[in-house]
């Protein structure tokens, strides 16, 4: 099963600012996500050929072999509503064959093209939800993806290492000098901190470039994506003041640092700082 973190962290926005009919349609979306993950993780019985051609019958009948059959008969449902793309689930039907065994990714644009057929598309589906997938808006959506993603995947760090699977780009770990083994379990040597270190970076980068965001959306949306985006980069800031140690314990916000989230989401002023 997927763990409470990463069905928090991957993408957030399936539930909290939807109302009515919207909020169904933004729960069928996420659940046939996660189902998705859920069916595919591990599955040793499955080849990519497997996944290619089922992604066909998704594009051609939003009908899957793979994916609960409940859970695809909801966001069938909604895809026919709302009119959104079959493409967008194609994608990734196509991409969660990573997750049936060991994965890597020789550097970032491999990493995040990966990120770009799994989690962006459900950002996308998302988005045209909201009403809000203008061209300029789009790119911001697929920063916010991926970050939200490579959040994620850092607080899944030991069950990915476990299952042979690493989100971190294979040059980054060369120049650190960093094997998949040393991620199995803490403490972090100072190279495995120099390497979460980066990815921290990269995540900060995402949640910058998908600031505009905040102006943009309906103010229901913008609201719970202030809140949600401070939120990430806090989680970021908790990694942080644990030395990058994420063997010892989930990685959680205090009590504090919440109520910090939820005052400066509603009123302070969205700024981002580099870390």
């Amino acid at each position: 099963m997927t763990s409470t973190l990463q069905a928090t962290y991957e993408l957030p926005f399936y539930q909290d600012p939807w109302r009515g009919e919207q909020a169904q349609a933004a729960q069928a979306i996420w659940d046939w996500h996660l189902a998705l993950y859920e069916e595919v993780v591990g599955a040793s019985n499955l080849e990519e050929e497997d996944f290619a051609l089922d992604a066909e019958r998704v594009r051609v009948e939003m009908t899957s072999g793979i994916v609960d059959k409940d859970a695809m008969s909801r966001v069938r449902a909604a895809a026919e509503s709302w009119d959104l793309p079959p493409e967008l689930f194609a994608m990734q039907i196509e991409a969660a064959h990573v997750f049936s065994g060991p994965a890597a990714f020789s550097d970032q644009a491999a990493l995040f093209s990966f990120a770009n057929r799994w989690s962006v598309p459900v950002g996308r589906l998302l988005i045209r939800l909201a009403g809000s997938d203008r061209d300029w808006q789009v790119p911001w959506v697929d920063a916010l993806s991926r970050g939200y993603f490579l959040l994620a995947r850092l607080l899944e760090l030991a069950k990915d290492v476990s299952a042979g699977r690493s989100f971190f780009p294979e040059d980054e770990m060369r120049f650190f000098e960093v094997q998949l083994d040393q991620l199995r379990d803490g403490p972090p040597s100072e190279n495995v901190r120099k390497l979460l270190w980066k990815q921290t970076v990269r995540i900060r980068d995402q949640f910058a470039q998908a600031l505009p965001l905040a102006r943009e959306l309906p103010r229901g949306q913008a609201a719970s994506f202030r809140r949600w985006w401070l939120a990430g980069l806090e989680m970021l800031n908790a990694i942080e003041r644990q030395k990058y140690d994420l063997w010892s314990g989930p990685v959680l916000l205090s009590r504090y640092h919440r109520a910090q989230v939820r005052y400066q989401a509603r009123f302070g002023r969205l700024t981002f700082k580099s870390k």
